[in-house]
């Protein structure tokens, strides 16, 4: 299968690490479950208003923004779960959005130093995350399944998607299954970690987990 894969909040613990730089820097305690909002500019008001750069800029440009993209820790279980892949014979391709050259450098320097294994890299546009025959999409963001090329979307479970209300663009329906998209209809199947996912890959390949 042609499996693609987000890299923030799924491989990589970007939260940890713009959670550590803020509290540092605003002598804070905020906690990984007080994330409750996807949009850091909603998330974290105190940054505008304290220092007069935008949420995004602080933590995405200059020196906080090589601490998250090159030195944020892997998720656990992500490496061997990613060389199962591999070896079961799953074609890995990564996609991310990434605002800037540097974040996209540093982003691909994290990649080759967590030996992390895949066959293509692809940064996106912020709108979409489009890869032509996937079989598979994952992601923490259920926005981007609007445009993607499969049926079948992963959701990975954090703190700050539990509210599917707060996607604008994505409708969802009551029970938080179906994302309503401009090509049809999408599953969502929600795990809890990235090692959740890789034991629905056989009933995923023989069509029977949606």
């Amino acid at each position: 299968m042609r499996i693609a894969i987000d890299i923030d909040g799924v491989l990589r613990n970007s939260v940890e690490t713009m959670l550590k730089i803020y509290n540092i820097n605003f002598n804070e305690e905020m906690k990984e479950e007080d994330w409750k909002l996807y949009s850091v500019a909603e998330t974290f008001p105190n940054i505008e208003k304290k220092s007069g750069m935008s949420a995004h800029d602080f933590f995405f440009a200059r020196h906080n923004g090589e601490q998250v993209n090159r030195y944020s820790d892997m998720y656990p279980g992500v490496l061997d779960a990613m060389k199962k892949l591999q070896d079961d014979g799953h074609s890995i391709h990564i996609i991310s959005y990434q605002p800037s050259y540097k974040n996209k450098l540093h982003t691909l320097i994290w990649l080759e130093d967590t030996k992390i294994p895949y066959d293509t890299v692809t940064f996106c546009t912020k709108r979409a995350k489009n890869l032509p025959d996937v079989d598979v999409m994952i992601d923490d963001n259920p926005q981007y399944f609007q445009d993607v090329n499969t049926d079948r979307c992963i959701l990975i479970n954090r703190s700050y998607n539990e509210n599917m209300s707060q996607y604008p663009c994505v409708d969802i329906n009551s029970n938080g299954e179906y994302v309503y998209t401009k090509n049809g209809k999408t599953k969502i199947e929600r795990f809890d970690s990235i090692v959740d996912f890789i034991d629905t890959l056989e009933p995923c390949e023989s069509k029977k987990l949606f």
